[in-house]
Protein backbone atom coordinates (compact mmCIF):
# COMPACT_ATOMS: atom_id res chain seq x y z
CA UNK A 1 0.00 0.00 0.00
CA UNK A 2 1.45 3.47 -0.75
CA UNK A 3 2.35 5.77 2.14
CA UNK A 4 -0.43 8.72 2.96
CA UNK A 5 0.01 11.68 4.79
CA UNK A 6 -3.09 13.05 6.11
CA UNK A 7 -3.47 16.53 6.84
CA UNK A 8 -6.17 18.48 8.96
CA UNK A 9 -6.05 20.93 5.45
CA UNK A 10 -9.71 21.27 5.61
CA UNK A 11 -11.81 22.19 8.47
CA UNK A 12 -15.11 20.93 6.65
CA UNK A 13 -17.01 17.29 8.03
CA UNK A 14 -19.17 15.18 6.40
CA UNK A 15 -20.86 13.28 8.63
CA UNK A 16 -21.68 9.75 6.72
CA UNK A 17 -25.18 7.85 7.48
CA UNK A 18 -25.89 4.30 5.95
CA UNK A 19 -29.52 3.77 6.13
CA UNK A 20 -31.30 0.88 5.50
CA UNK A 21 -34.84 0.26 6.36
CA UNK A 22 -34.08 1.98 9.44
CA UNK A 23 -37.08 4.76 9.29
CA UNK A 24 -37.70 4.09 12.86
CA UNK A 25 -34.65 5.72 13.98
CA UNK A 26 -33.56 7.71 11.12
CA UNK A 27 -34.99 11.01 11.95
CA UNK A 28 -33.54 11.01 15.46
CA UNK A 29 -29.69 9.96 14.12
CA UNK A 30 -30.15 12.73 11.69
CA UNK A 31 -31.12 15.24 14.29
CA UNK A 32 -28.05 14.32 16.40
CA UNK A 33 -25.70 15.42 13.28
CA UNK A 34 -27.62 18.23 12.69
CA UNK A 35 -27.34 19.31 16.59
CA UNK A 36 -23.59 19.60 16.58
CA UNK A 37 -21.88 22.35 17.87
CA UNK A 38 -18.93 22.13 15.60
CA UNK A 39 -18.28 25.94 14.68
CA UNK A 40 -16.98 24.38 11.07
CA UNK A 41 -18.49 23.69 7.71
CA UNK A 42 -20.60 20.39 8.13
CA UNK A 43 -22.67 18.26 5.98
CA UNK A 44 -24.79 15.34 6.43
CA UNK A 45 -25.62 12.65 3.61
CA UNK A 46 -27.88 9.83 4.25
CA UNK A 47 -26.99 7.11 2.12
CA UNK A 48 -30.31 5.32 1.38
CA UNK A 49 -29.08 1.43 0.49
CA UNK A 50 -32.00 0.66 -1.45
CA UNK A 51 -34.38 0.86 1.70
CA UNK A 52 -37.96 -0.54 0.84
CA UNK A 53 -39.81 1.20 3.54
CA UNK A 54 -40.21 4.77 4.48
CA UNK A 55 -36.41 5.22 4.89
CA UNK A 56 -36.83 7.73 1.77
CA UNK A 57 -39.38 9.58 3.01
CA UNK A 58 -38.02 10.44 6.81
CA UNK A 59 -34.84 12.00 4.76
CA UNK A 60 -37.44 14.22 2.48
CA UNK A 61 -38.42 15.55 5.44
CA UNK A 62 -35.21 17.46 6.16
CA UNK A 63 -35.48 19.38 2.81
CA UNK A 64 -32.24 20.90 1.95
CA UNK A 65 -30.43 21.02 5.19
CA UNK A 66 -28.98 17.29 4.50
CA UNK A 67 -27.99 15.23 1.80
CA UNK A 68 -29.92 12.27 0.35
CA UNK A 69 -28.20 9.67 -2.20
CA UNK A 70 -30.03 6.08 -3.15
CA UNK A 71 -28.35 3.38 -4.56
CA UNK A 72 -29.07 -0.32 -5.30
CA UNK A 73 -28.37 -2.48 -2.04
CA UNK A 74 -25.09 -3.05 -1.58
CA UNK A 75 -24.48 -3.77 1.96
CA UNK A 76 -23.30 -1.26 4.54
CA UNK A 77 -19.78 -1.33 3.30
CA UNK A 78 -20.64 0.10 0.05
CA UNK A 79 -22.97 2.36 1.13
CA UNK A 80 -19.92 3.71 3.21
CA UNK A 81 -18.14 4.17 0.03
CA UNK A 82 -20.01 5.61 -1.36
CA UNK A 83 -20.93 8.31 1.08
CA UNK A 84 -16.86 8.73 0.83
CA UNK A 85 -16.95 8.83 -2.49
CA UNK A 86 -19.90 11.98 -2.44
CA UNK A 87 -19.10 13.61 0.24
CA UNK A 88 -18.19 17.45 0.18
CA UNK A 89 -14.81 16.86 2.16
CA UNK A 90 -11.98 15.01 2.80
CA UNK A 91 -13.08 14.38 6.63
CA UNK A 92 -15.70 12.43 7.40
CA UNK A 93 -17.61 11.03 10.20
CA UNK A 94 -19.52 7.56 10.60
CA UNK A 95 -22.47 6.88 11.79
CA UNK A 96 -25.37 4.36 11.66
CA UNK A 97 -28.77 5.04 11.44
CA UNK A 98 -29.84 3.92 14.50
CA UNK A 99 -26.80 5.56 16.55
CA UNK A 100 -26.54 8.92 17.90
CA UNK A 101 -24.25 11.14 18.20
CA UNK A 102 -23.30 13.29 21.41
CA UNK A 103 -23.78 17.33 20.85
CA UNK A 104 -20.17 18.07 21.13
CA UNK A 105 -18.83 14.68 19.05
CA UNK A 106 -17.81 16.34 16.10
CA UNK A 107 -16.31 19.21 17.63
CA UNK A 108 -14.05 17.22 19.96
CA UNK A 109 -12.82 14.53 17.38
CA UNK A 110 -11.54 17.49 15.50
CA UNK A 111 -10.16 18.85 18.24
CA UNK A 112 -8.05 15.64 19.20
CA UNK A 113 -7.10 15.05 15.47
CA UNK A 114 -5.73 18.78 14.98
CA UNK A 115 -3.79 18.12 18.41
CA UNK A 116 -2.37 15.02 18.15
CA UNK A 117 0.99 14.59 15.86
CA UNK A 118 1.37 12.70 12.98
CA UNK A 119 -1.79 13.45 12.10
CA UNK A 120 -4.78 10.37 12.80
CA UNK A 121 -5.61 8.71 9.37
CA UNK A 122 -8.28 7.83 11.90
CA UNK A 123 -9.97 8.99 15.40
CA UNK A 124 -12.41 6.49 17.21
CA UNK A 125 -13.89 7.60 20.44
CA UNK A 126 -15.89 5.62 23.43
CA UNK A 127 -19.70 5.48 23.61
CA UNK A 128 -22.63 4.23 26.00
CA UNK A 129 -25.52 1.71 25.03
CA UNK A 130 -28.66 2.47 25.01
CA UNK A 131 -31.97 0.05 23.56
CA UNK A 132 -34.45 0.28 20.93
CA UNK A 133 -36.60 2.70 22.96
CA UNK A 134 -33.33 5.40 23.67
CA UNK A 135 -32.43 4.56 27.54
CA UNK A 136 -29.41 3.96 28.55
CA UNK A 137 -28.25 0.20 29.00
CA UNK A 138 -24.57 0.67 30.07
CA UNK A 139 -23.24 3.05 33.25
CA UNK A 140 -21.53 6.22 32.30
CA UNK A 141 -17.87 6.06 33.11
CA UNK A 142 -15.57 8.84 33.43
CA UNK A 143 -13.01 9.48 30.25
CA UNK A 144 -9.74 11.36 30.56
CA UNK A 145 -10.04 12.53 27.28
CA UNK A 146 -6.40 11.63 26.81
CA UNK A 147 -5.62 10.06 23.00
CA UNK A 148 -4.47 6.17 22.27
CA UNK A 149 -2.69 5.30 19.40
CA UNK A 150 -3.18 1.76 17.97
CA UNK A 151 -0.79 -0.22 15.26
CA UNK A 152 -2.28 -3.02 12.78
CA UNK A 153 -1.47 -5.51 15.65
CA UNK A 154 -3.93 -4.05 18.47
CA UNK A 155 -6.84 -3.97 16.12
CA UNK A 156 -5.57 -8.07 14.32
CA UNK A 157 -6.20 -8.76 18.55
CA UNK A 158 -9.51 -6.79 19.12
CA UNK A 159 -11.48 -4.01 18.13
CA UNK A 160 -10.83 -0.84 19.24
CA UNK A 161 -14.00 1.30 18.75
CA UNK A 162 -17.19 0.78 17.06
CA UNK A 163 -17.74 2.46 13.34
CA UNK A 164 -18.35 5.86 14.90
CA UNK A 165 -15.33 7.97 13.76
CA UNK A 166 -13.54 10.55 12.03
CA UNK A 167 -11.21 9.68 8.69
CA UNK A 168 -9.53 11.10 6.40
CA UNK A 169 -11.17 9.50 3.31
CA UNK A 170 -8.46 10.00 0.89
CA UNK A 171 -6.39 7.61 3.17
CA UNK A 172 -9.78 5.46 3.27
CA UNK A 173 -10.23 5.08 -0.15
CA UNK A 174 -6.37 4.91 -1.33
CA UNK A 175 -6.45 1.25 1.26
CA UNK A 176 -9.59 0.13 -0.47
CA UNK A 177 -12.24 1.56 1.25
CA UNK A 178 -14.16 -0.77 3.22
CA UNK A 179 -14.28 -4.29 1.57
CA UNK A 180 -17.60 -4.84 0.70
CA UNK A 181 -16.99 -9.11 0.54
CA UNK A 182 -17.66 -8.62 4.75
CA UNK A 183 -20.50 -9.66 5.92
CA UNK A 184 -19.89 -8.02 9.17
CA UNK A 185 -16.56 -6.14 11.34
CA UNK A 186 -15.71 -4.49 7.84
CA UNK A 187 -14.74 -1.24 9.93
CA UNK A 188 -11.88 -3.82 12.11
CA UNK A 189 -10.90 -4.93 8.85
CA UNK A 190 -10.76 -1.30 7.27
CA UNK A 191 -8.92 0.45 10.70
CA UNK A 192 -6.07 -2.46 10.13
CA UNK A 193 -5.30 -1.40 6.80
CA UNK A 194 -6.06 2.33 7.64
CA UNK A 195 -3.04 1.77 10.26
CA UNK A 196 -0.47 0.80 7.76
CA UNK A 197 -1.10 3.76 6.02
CA UNK A 198 -1.49 6.51 9.08
CA UNK A 199 -1.86 6.92 13.03
CA UNK A 200 -5.13 5.04 13.84
CA UNK A 201 -6.23 6.79 17.71
CA UNK A 202 -9.26 6.71 19.98
CA UNK A 203 -10.40 9.33 21.96
CA UNK A 204 -10.88 8.17 25.50
CA UNK A 205 -14.41 10.37 25.58
CA UNK A 206 -18.03 9.40 25.65
CA UNK A 207 -19.18 10.79 22.30
CA UNK A 208 -21.48 8.60 20.81
CA UNK A 209 -24.80 6.38 22.09
CA UNK A 210 -24.79 3.18 20.39
CA UNK A 211 -28.35 1.37 20.10
CA UNK A 212 -28.38 -2.33 20.64
CA UNK A 213 -32.24 -3.30 19.99
CA UNK A 214 -31.50 -6.79 19.57
CA UNK A 215 -31.24 -7.13 15.55
CA UNK A 216 -27.69 -5.77 15.65
CA UNK A 217 -25.46 -7.69 13.21
CA UNK A 218 -23.20 -8.23 16.26
CA UNK A 219 -25.97 -10.32 17.37
CA UNK A 220 -25.43 -13.10 15.05
CA UNK A 221 -23.11 -15.13 16.19
CA UNK A 222 -22.02 -17.29 13.08
CA UNK A 223 -22.02 -14.66 10.63
CA UNK A 224 -19.61 -12.25 13.01
CA UNK A 225 -17.27 -15.09 13.97
CA UNK A 226 -16.97 -16.26 10.32
CA UNK A 227 -16.38 -12.26 9.22
CA UNK A 228 -13.51 -11.95 11.47
CA UNK A 229 -11.82 -15.11 10.57
CA UNK A 230 -12.00 -13.22 7.33
CA UNK A 231 -10.54 -10.17 8.89
CA UNK A 232 -7.41 -12.46 10.21
CA UNK A 233 -6.96 -14.43 6.85
CA UNK A 234 -6.55 -10.40 5.26
CA UNK A 235 -4.62 -9.09 7.63
CA UNK A 236 -2.21 -12.12 8.09
CA UNK A 237 -1.72 -11.91 4.39
CA UNK A 238 -0.85 -7.92 4.16
CA UNK A 239 2.85 -8.01 4.54
CA UNK A 240 2.49 -4.31 5.87
CA UNK A 241 0.58 -5.55 8.48
CA UNK A 242 3.97 -7.31 9.62
CA UNK A 243 2.13 -9.70 11.94
CA UNK A 244 3.98 -12.25 14.10
CA UNK A 245 2.14 -15.93 13.89
CA UNK A 246 1.40 -15.60 17.78
CA UNK A 247 -0.06 -12.49 17.51
CA UNK A 248 -2.60 -14.32 14.67
CA UNK A 249 -2.89 -17.56 17.11
CA UNK A 250 -3.80 -14.91 20.03
CA UNK A 251 -6.43 -13.49 17.80
CA UNK A 252 -7.93 -16.58 16.48
CA UNK A 253 -8.50 -18.26 19.76
CA UNK A 254 -9.64 -14.99 20.78
CA UNK A 255 -12.42 -14.64 17.86
CA UNK A 256 -13.20 -18.52 18.95
CA UNK A 257 -14.29 -17.44 22.09
CA UNK A 258 -16.14 -14.44 22.13
CA UNK A 259 -18.01 -16.61 19.42
CA UNK A 260 -18.59 -19.07 22.78
CA UNK A 261 -19.86 -16.35 24.34
CA UNK A 262 -22.36 -14.82 21.53
CA UNK A 263 -23.59 -18.53 21.55
CA UNK A 264 -24.07 -18.70 24.95
CA UNK A 265 -26.38 -14.88 25.16
CA UNK A 266 -27.79 -16.45 21.92
CA UNK A 267 -29.12 -19.48 23.84
CA UNK A 268 -27.23 -22.52 22.33
CA UNK A 269 -24.69 -23.91 25.13
CA UNK A 270 -23.30 -26.65 22.84
CA UNK A 271 -22.47 -24.52 20.43
CA UNK A 272 -20.54 -22.39 23.13
CA UNK A 273 -18.82 -25.33 24.55
CA UNK A 274 -17.64 -26.08 21.04
CA UNK A 275 -16.05 -23.18 20.52
CA UNK A 276 -14.37 -22.25 23.58
CA UNK A 277 -12.90 -25.66 22.72
CA UNK A 278 -11.58 -24.62 19.08
CA UNK A 279 -10.15 -21.51 21.10
CA UNK A 280 -8.03 -23.34 23.25
CA UNK A 281 -7.34 -25.51 20.11
CA UNK A 282 -6.21 -22.24 18.13
CA UNK A 283 -3.78 -21.50 21.29
CA UNK A 284 -3.58 -23.10 24.41
CA UNK A 285 -1.93 -20.47 26.42
CA UNK A 286 -2.60 -16.89 26.12
CA UNK A 287 0.21 -15.22 27.07
CA UNK A 288 -1.27 -11.90 27.82
CA UNK A 289 -4.77 -12.20 28.24
CA UNK A 290 -5.08 -8.27 29.48
CA UNK A 291 -3.82 -7.17 26.22
CA UNK A 292 -6.97 -8.67 24.59
CA UNK A 293 -9.33 -7.21 27.57
CA UNK A 294 -9.75 -10.68 29.10
CA UNK A 295 -8.78 -12.34 32.46
CA UNK A 296 -6.41 -14.93 33.18
CA UNK A 297 -7.68 -18.17 32.61
CA UNK A 298 -10.56 -16.86 30.65
CA UNK A 299 -11.37 -20.23 29.00
CA UNK A 300 -11.40 -22.33 31.76
CA UNK A 301 -13.39 -19.97 33.65
CA UNK A 302 -15.95 -20.32 30.93
CA UNK A 303 -16.22 -23.90 30.53
CA UNK A 304 -16.24 -24.46 33.96
CA UNK A 305 -19.58 -22.33 34.45
CA UNK A 306 -20.44 -23.54 31.57
CA UNK A 307 -20.30 -27.04 32.39
CA UNK A 308 -21.60 -26.43 36.15
CA UNK A 309 -24.11 -24.50 34.59
CA UNK A 310 -25.27 -27.73 32.42
CA UNK A 311 -25.40 -30.02 34.96
CA UNK A 312 -27.57 -28.09 37.28
CA UNK A 313 -29.76 -27.69 34.43
CA UNK A 314 -30.10 -31.58 33.68
CA UNK A 315 -30.21 -32.17 37.58
CA UNK A 316 -33.32 -29.57 38.04
CA UNK A 317 -34.69 -31.33 35.19
CA UNK A 318 -34.32 -34.81 36.19
CA UNK A 319 -36.05 -33.67 39.53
Amino acid sequence: MTQFTSSPESSGVSVIIPAYNYQRYLAETVQSALAQDYPGPLEVVVVDDGSTDGTGEVAGQFGGRIRYHRKVNGGLSAARNTGMEIAAYDWVLFLDADDLLEPHAVRSLVDARDTTLPCPAVIGSLGRMIDAEGAFTSPGIARDGSVETFAARDFVLRNRFPPIALADRRVLLAAGGFDPALRASEDRDMWIRAATAGPVCRLNATLHRKRDHGSNMSRQAQRQTESILQVLEKAAANPQANLHSGTLRTARAVCLFQSARMHLAAGSARAAVRQCLRSLGARLWVPDPRSVGLPAFFRLRFLTLRLLGACRAAKDGAS
